[in-house]
């Protein structure tokens, strides 16, 4: 049912993410924080949302078709970000050989590192930063309130182990503490 469920969101989702550039890097936001891969069961699983609205998001803006959009602009910051995803791929190089996990921290980290790249070219207006904030709210918190109903259900019994995008309990938790300022900012807005 969940995966006919997202199939019908799907069909809402991608035109939506085809609209501007700001609306599909929402949607690449949103797909990559709440992991909705690790919700399905069925033909929806393979479905890879991130790298669907990634890459809407990437061709869209190399088509400059965005009004309200900066042009990339070379700072200490990306330099930066450059160095410091230079620095994690030659760490995966050099480390243990047939280590898969390696490769997939490294991309992991390259994949954050592009969709930050592409933050200031996008968000660019103030609206913009809330609508952001937003999705990054809902992304995140969808999981804390997934754990806290589990919780509440069994009486206390259930033991949050995390999800395989976000991380084991210790990374959840701080994920959840590290949401909590960006809710109470939007809750005071």
């Amino acid at each position: 049912m969940r995966d006919w469920m997202m199939l019908g969101a799907m069909f809402f989702l991608i035109p939506l993410s085809f609209r501007n550039v700001f609306s599909a890097y929402l949607l690449w936001g949103w797909s990559g924080l709440i992991a909705i891969q690790t919700y399905m069961y069925g033909f929806m699983r393979d479905v890879t949302y991130v790298q669907l609205f990634a890459i809407v998001t990437l061709v869209l803006l190399l088509q400059g078709k965005d009004r309200e959009q900066v042009k990339f602009q070379s700072n200490p910051v990306t330099i930066l970000m450059v160095l410091f995803g230079l620095h994690g791929v030659l760490c995966a190089v050099f480390a243990y050989p047939f280590l898969t996990r390696n490769w997939e921290v490294c991309t992991d980290l390259l994949k954050t590192l592009l969709y930050c790249a592409v933050m200031p070219m996008v968000v660019t207006k103030r609206y913009r930063l809330h609508a952001m904030l937003v999705i990054v709210a809902i992304g995140v918190s969808f999981h804390g309130l997934i754990e806290g109903l589990k919780f509440i259900s069994s009486a206390g019994a259930h033991q949050s182990q995390g999800n395989a995008k976000l991380g084991d309990n210790n990374h959840f938790a701080m994920i959840m503490v590290m949401i909590l300022p960006i809710l109470i900012y939007l809750f005071q807005y």
